[in-house]
């Protein structure tokens, strides 16, 4: 047997420290199993007398880096396996030896190569918290955030590490594995819901979003975000969680609700400061909307449930109508799905086409897989570029299709020209673009910030009004369509075109009504008449004369202040206990009215009012509730974009605790430029040295200041968000 380097050395006496064994009490702790196993090793004998040698069980307590197998029958150092280069790895205690001996652990034990590794395994274990050593993993952190914020992949970490090394900085080496790079970016998004639960805290009211989502990548699930307002700055939209559905009911959903809030330590049927719902998504149907909303009432009545267009309602309209009475979309999807899946999945057809039809080659590319695309009708810039480029595809199919050595290839291009030449089909690809050029402004709409709830309702109304004119009159892609064919269109001959335009027209009336009704489902008739009577926060409808200004809106406040007086914190946080509310708000209301008349919206009106609370203390609380109501939804946009970056074929076995920590740093976390990993980086020193699930002193102490609440509910350990804060403090 070869000697190992570290037999050269000579024999001290053996290290048996103390400190050293209590350094990896995980690693001590050998299975009861494994040390049984051991002692099964008889002491035999060769047939010349000589003895085989066995291994030890006691050497494992003795030696808490020594590790043995019974299957190899081998023994090797635990701490060198990991820490040693791989120009070191020749060693018999790395690769594995059977030399069962007591004076070879000693030898090993001493020599320069384990002491060299102990040192990495201290240092990595248990890190010391010097100033540089903050430096250097500072620079880790920022690497592992913008991983993560721009949705890069794990394995991108060490080589960007490597790079910042190339520029002169300092790394630390022994951090730099994909391992690594999952455990801080899991710190930086414990600090990021740190932070929101702070801002939480000083929140008098919040709002939820409910997105249901549908993925072949991810169970069905739901992205819950929270809306809340702090004294100091406007309102804003975060993402609380990604939560899986144990159903699509109710129950799935409010049990999701329970889990998500949870997680920031927060049980909000007892805190009792949500105000306002908004449902949307692809799981949600109109009874499952309706139902929630009920449900979640009988604890919190005065909830509105507040109409929100999340994102793209044509995809949700689309998976309403087509059924058995307009199978005509179902075979429209087909056909195109064919049509893109003809170029796509072929490099030659997909080179000819990129020379003739540029424009659909384009968004063909971008779709990607087109068997996983929800509804190809529903995409608006490829129906944009068919027409475009709809002499050019005729063209090149016509061509194909003649092509008799590839008679695969000109059977399906003759199926697709019957498709593209049928009356009916092109005609319903405009009338599509129509429906779905008035439903993409509608969510457009709420993506801004400063929307008033009444403007949001108005929104939604204006919607079904130009859905309806749509069954009368052609909308501005069906004018072109129209004004274009005369006979043929754009010099080719369209087919049935008789059959097709009585059909056509019932088509497009059943579109229409069925849009229209699925649009006016998002409308609320418990919580309209509060709605409707917020519009009187819009300067813009204020009366021109004083005399009808100074009676405009007083009915409307006080519906208002009254359907919300029943919030147990409304009128303490006020502070107004015993007067007469009613009374002074109307003569706020008045004196608002006469200081802001000439005042520029919903916006201006509010940082009025906000300025001067003290003087307008109710109208101060009726605002900050009023503006976090769910209605702008560019939080909920930025997670989908950040769902789809992050989670694709090539990630799709991320847990849902990764995928939380990438879509908390992704939808929540700043610029670069502007991240912070104080704390991120006190939270892993924290972890290193033992008090993995405690919070930070900072937070205690920020916790601890804030007397005008009750301090919120624990969570469970094992969720890995916050623990209870009192046990912590305690």
């Amino acid at each position: 047997m070869m000697k190992s380097p570290e037999a050269q050395t000579p024999v001290p006496v053996v290290m048996d420290d103390t400190s050293e064994q209590e350094m990896d009490s995980a690693d001590e702790s050998m299975s009861n199993e494994m040390l049984a196993t051991t002692d099964e090793i008889s002491k035999t004998s060769t047939g010349t007398g000589q003895r085989i040698r066995r291994f030890k069980h006691e050497w494992l307590k003795k030696f808490w880096f020594l590790r043995y197998s019974p299957t190899l029958n081998e023994m090797w150092c635990h701490v060198c396996r990991q820490y040693t280069v791989q120009s070191s790895r020749t060693s018999a205690f790395i690769l594995g030896s059977k030399q069962f001996k007591i004076h070879t652990i000693k030898l090993h034990a001493q020599s320069n190569l384990h002491k060299k590794c102990l040192q990495l395994y201290k240092l990595r274990m248990h890190p010391e918290k010097t100033e540089e050593m903050c430096r250097n993993m500072t620079l880790l952190f920022n690497v592992a955030y913008h991983l993560a914020f721009e949705g890069r992949n794990f394995s991108d970490f060490r080589p960007l590490a490597e790079l910042l090394k190339k520029c002169d900085l300092k790394i630390v080496d022994q951090y730099l594995n994909e391992g690594d790079c999952q455990t801080l970016i899991h710190h930086i998004a414990r600090s990021l819901r740190e932070d929101l639960f702070e801002r939480l805290r000083v929140s008098p009211f919040m709002s939820v979003i409910l997105d249901g989502q549908t993925d072949d990548l991810v169970a069905d699930n739901v992205a819950i975000y929270i809306r809340y307002i702090t004294n100091e700055g406007p309102a804003a939209t975060e993402l609380l969680s990604l939560q899986e559905l144990s159903s699509v009911t109710v129950d799935g959903y409010i049990q999701a609700l329970d889990r998500a809030f949870g997680c920031i330590g927060i049980k909000w049927k007892d805190e009792k400061l949500i105000v306002g719902l908004g449902v949307d998504g692809a799981t949600m149907t109109t009874g499952l909307r309706a139902g929630l909303a009920m449900k979640i009432k009988k604890t919190l009545p005065w909830l509105l449930s507040v109409p929100c267009v999340v994102h793209r309602p044509h995809l949700e309209v689309l998976d309403a109508i087509s059924n058995k009475e307009l199978t005509c979309l179902e075979e429209l999807e087909n056909n195109l799905k064919q049509l893109l899946s003809f170029y796509r999945y072929s490099p030659k057809l997909m080179c000819e086409l990129r020379s003739t039809a540029a424009t659909l080659c384009e968004e063909t590319e971008f779709l990607g897989d087109i068997r996983a695309v929800r509804w190809i009708i529903g995409e608006q810039n490829v129906l944009n570029a068919l027409i475009k480029d709809y002499l050019e595809v005729v063209a090149h199919l016509k061509d194909v299709s003649g092509q008799a050595h590839k008679a695969d290839a000109a059977a399906i291009a003759l199926a697709l020209l019957q498709f593209l030449m049928d009356y009916q089909s092109v005609k319903l690809i405009y009338f599509l673009l129509d429906v779905i050029a008035v439903l993409t402004r509608l969510a457009f709409i709420f993506q801004g910030d400063h929307l008033l709830i009444t403007h949001a309702d108005d929104k939604i109304e204006e919607a079904i009004e130009e859905i309806s004119r749509l069954v009368e009159s052609p909308g501005e892609y069906l004018q072109e369509f129209e004004e274009t064919f005369h006979e043929s269109f754009h010099g080719v001959p369209l087919k049935n075109l008789r059959v097709a335009e009585a059909k056509f027209n019932s088509i497009r009336e059943k579109i229409c009504q069925k849009t229209q009704l699925i649009l006016a489902q998002r409308l609320d008739s418990n919580s309209r008449s509060v709605i409707r009577a917020c519009h009187v926060f819009d300067v813009a409808t204020w009366p021109q004369t004083e005399d009808n200004l100074m009676s405009h809106g007083e009915e409307e406040i006080m519906h208002i202040y009254k359907h919300f007086e029943i919030i147990p914190s409304f009128a303490r946080e006020i502070g107004l206990d015993g007067r007469d509310i009613q009374g002074i708000l109307l003569h706020e209301w008045k004196e608002l009215k006469s200081e802001c008349y000439n005042k520029n919206g919903f916006k201006e009106l509010s940082r009025h009012i906000f300025k001067y609370k003290q003087k307008f203390p109710i109208l101060n609380r009726i605002t900050q509730l009023l503006l976090v109501l769910p209605t702008s939804t560019a939080a909920c946009e930025k997670n989908r974009g950040a769902f789809y970056r992050i989670r694709n074929n090539n990630r799709s076995r991320l847990s849902l605790d990764q995928l939380n920590d990438l879509l908390t740093i992704a939808v929540n976390g700043p610029p670069i430029a502007n991240f912070e990993a104080k704390r991120a980086l006190d939270c892993w020193f924290e972890e290193k040295s033992g008090n993995r699930y405690s919070l930070s002193q900072e937070m205690i102490n920020r916790v601890t200041s804030l007397d005008q609440k009750p301090t919120l509910h624990g969570l469970d350990v094992g969720t890995d968000c916050i623990t209870d804060i009192h046990e912590t403090i305690m």
